[in-house]
């Protein structure tokens, strides 16, 4: 995922916008400011290959974050597997006035794939299972305003660049 984000990353680079990264959770809280140049894409590989995932993460709180940290119309795209618990409910505010897109990482393409037809079962059992609940988040997020999709790991790139591409021709942020 983090090579997938690196290579939208410069892509959109390569059309002249900026680009910022925030990593968010219980544990850890980087913003990198967005530019238009490489350093941002950098300093957040550097970031990444410097700390290991842990704690939890609360969309909510980080688009408080992000509200807080970019001044300019932008596009903020969120990412995630949406592998913990937390409570959605409407009461919360999921408003930033920015134009905000949840892409849900389906965790499916990241178990070990094993000829045991008994494993094989089980893991698509899991994976229907955990599909379930991520459309009912996406449905969620849509019922609140916010455009969220599923991504598997070899579409995620594609769907990203879709939405930045759709966001930049109705001039939703730079």
């Amino acid at each position: 995922i983090i090579n997938v984000v690196i290579n939208d990353s410069y892509s959109i680079l390569k059309n002249h916008d900026g680009v910022g990264f925030s990593i968010d959770s219980s544990k850890h809280d980087y913003f990198i400011k967005p530019a238009k140049s490489e350093k941002s894409v950098r300093e957040f590989e550097k970031v990444v290959s410097e700390i290991r995932p842990m704690g939890d993460f609360s969309l909510a709180e980080s688009l408080k974050k992000i509200e807080k940290n970019v001044k300019k119309n932008a596009l903020i795209f969120v990412i995630s597997p949406f592998s913990y618990p937390e409570q959605f409910n409407r009461g919360q505010n999921y408003k930033t006035g920015k134009h905000v897109y949840v892409f849900m990482v389906d965790p499916y393409d990241f178990v070990d794939k094993k000829d045991d037809e008994a494993y094989r079962k089980l893991m698509e059992s899991a994976g229907i299972k955990e599909r379930r609940k991520l459309n009912s988040i996406s449905q969620f997020f849509r019922s609140v305003g916010i455009k969220a999709n599923i991504s598997r790991e070899r579409d995620l790139l594609m769907r990203i660049m879709t939405e930045y591409k759709y966001g930049k021709m109705r001039n939703e942020g730079a």
